[in-house]
């Protein structure tokens, strides 16, 4: 019997601490959505809830910012197969690939800059700008949207419409 009662002290201690870490993640989040409106307004007048046909999406673009830093050290590309809902890409050194994933138009929340990148796979040779291929792995899976600007500049956005990496047709 007092075996039982240090499993269930176990578990109510572990149900207390979720639920305060909840809270907590909540506040974090409150604080997110406040910084990163600011920041869907603030770049270059480009209206990041745009919606354009995912098929313009078609085709190879080139890696020309992720977040503010300029890709001058290493040539990232991304091409897109709409009909197949396949992307590709080279990091510089390794290829990668996945599905594409975009929201059903039968949907009755459609929207249609949303776009999910998964089941990233991709060669393992070991390169010199490492640390940049781990922020681009890492920068696709937080992509859930996508807009193309007048100039026809892709941008990569959050949740929150904030550009995670800006791209030019090659």
């Amino acid at each position: 019997m007092r075996k039982y009662l240090i499993y269930l002290g176990i578990a109510l201690a572990g149900i207390a601490l979720s639920s305060c870490s909840s809270k907590q993640k909540t506040n974090e989040e409150q604080t997110t959505t406040t910084t990163t409106e600011t920041a869907v307004v603030a770049d270059e007048g480009v209206d990041f809830f745009k919606a354009v046909p995912k098929e313009q999406l078609e085709g190879e673009w080139t890696v020309q910012k992720i977040g503010e830093t300029e890709m001058t050290e290493v040539s990232l590309t991304l091409s897109f197969d709409i009909a197949k809902n396949r992307f590709a890409g080279n990091f510089g050194c390794n290829d990668y690939m996945g599905n594409l994933e975009f929201d059903d138009p039968a949907d009755d929340d459609y929207d249609a800059t949303e776009i999910d990148f998964d089941d990233l796979a991709g060669t393992l040779a070991l390169c010199e700008h490492m640390d940049i291929e781990k922020q681009f792995t890492q920068l696709l899976d937080k992509v859930e949207h996508f807009t193309i600007s007048e100039n026809g500049e892709l941008y990569l956005l959050d949740d929150f419409r904030k550009p995670l990496a800006t791209l030019v047709r090659k």
